[in-house]
């Protein structure tokens, strides 16, 4: 079932499956929206803003939806439609929430290339690298011990990796 009339580089399942969520180029910058899975309803957009929106990742409820806005990550809380900046920083891309909903991975430029990022969520703390030799598209295990990542090649003649990394969050 088509769910948008227009491009979209970016689509995610709600938690429960009962929606997804995606980014629609039908306006100038392209805003969040939210569908029925089913296509049984029309579309709903989700903001009106002009910087570019593309969905992230929703927290296990399914109350919050983390999205990348310019280059940077913002939180929308969706029973008030109301989304406030997580992390200003520049070229961020890719969050991706625990299973527990507990800490937030990502990718960032900070040493001239991607690398992959863990801190808590929400609230404050520090983060964490986890990629040595750069990294995207972080994504956690269903038990929450793994996060996974994509590393780039090395040089020309090597593909890309799919690499893996054990989490451990205790005693901090």
């Amino acid at each position: 079932i088509r769910l948008s009339e227009g491009t979209s580089i970016a689509e995610i399942w709600s938690p429960d499956g009962q929606y997804v969520a995606f980014d629609w180029t039908e306006f100038e910058a392209p805003n969040l929206f939210r569908r029925v899975a089913d296509g049984s309803q029309p579309a709903e957009r989700l903001s009106t803003r002009d910087d570019v929106e593309v969905p992230g990742t929703w927290s296990p409820d399914g109350q919050s939806l983390i999205f990348v806005t310019g280059d940077a990550l913002s939180v929308m809380q969706m029973e008030e439609r109301s989304s406030q900046l997580l992390i200003g920083q520049d070229a961020i891309l890719h969050p991706e929430l625990s299973p527990d909903g507990r800490w937030l991975a990502y990718a960032a430029v900070d040493s001239g290339r991607f690398e992959v990022y863990v801190q808590p969520y929400p609230g404050d703390g520090g983060r964490v690298q986890v990629s040595t030799q750069g990294g995207w598209s972080p994504f956690w295990s269903d038990n929450g011990r793994e996060l996974l990542y994509i590393q780039f090649a090395q040089d020309q003649d090597s593909p890309p990796r799919m690499m893996e990394v054990a989490i451990d969050i205790e005693p901090t």
